[in-house]
């Protein structure tokens, strides 16, 4: 693993490394990986690939789900972007309410653990969700979808100007759309594996009533 990668990981509630599919799961809200994603993407088009196919489209709000140890993400990244996103989305009034006293200092991951909630936030995401927790999985999947497009932009503007046109793809059920993800008008098609696996549906259509009811 390149050596600015090695601490790029998402940390789960003891702060440990969390990983995903026998892997260590690297943060996209974190500056690393990007610029890693970047400067691959740039060398791919330099030897003359003709597209990307973006996986695990989830981005960082995949690490809400018990997988292989405790759930977070608790890294700096995750928790430094949640205090923005709680900042413009409430007023101080409606944070008081929420028992937040000062955002400027607020971390969720001691939100949790103070409130008795990291059981409820571990095996209860969504059917008894712990305070916050499913705007803070908002938080994490509006922020990776960023990136995503940060990723697609970038890379369709460097080889345009190696006068070069790429494809873009997901591995995604398209009627997904905007539901889930917002770059769908910048993709050319669709790669997709997991229709076969019924606990997908589920967690779509949690994600897609969650921001219905925004």
């Amino acid at each position: 693993m390149p050596e600015e990668l090695k601490t790029a990981f998402i940390t789960d509630f003891e702060g440990k490394p969390l990983s995903i599919q026998g892997k260590l799961f690297l943060n996209i809200l974190g500056p690393a990986l990007p610029q890693r994603l970047k400067d691959e993407m740039k060398a791919h088009i330099d030897a003359g690939t003709d597209g990307s196919v973006f996986d695990e489209h989830w981005g960082t709000a995949q690490a809400v789900y018990p997988g292989e140890g405790d759930p977070g993400p608790f890294d700096e990244y995750s928790l430094a972007g949640f205090r923005t996103y709680l900042a413009e989305k409430y007023s101080e009034e409606e944070l008081s309410r929420l028992g937040i006293t000062d955002i400027s200092s607020f971390n969720y991951h001691d939100f949790l653990v103070e409130g008795n909630f990291t059981e409820r936030y571990t095996n209860a995401f969504w059917s008894n969700p712990a305070p916050l927790a499913q705007d803070y999985y908002l938080f994490l999947l509006s922020a990776s979808n960023n990136l995503i497009e940060e990723l697609i932009e970038f890379a369709g503007t460097y080889a345009r100007q190696k006068g070069k046109t790429l494809i873009f793809s997901v591995n995604a059920d398209p009627l997904y759309k905007t539901n889930v993800f917002r770059f769908y008008d910048q993709l050319d098609l669709f790669i997709y594996e997991h229709h076969w696996f019924p606990e997908i549906g589920e967690r779509v259509r949690a994600a897609k009533s969650l921001q219905e009811c925004q």
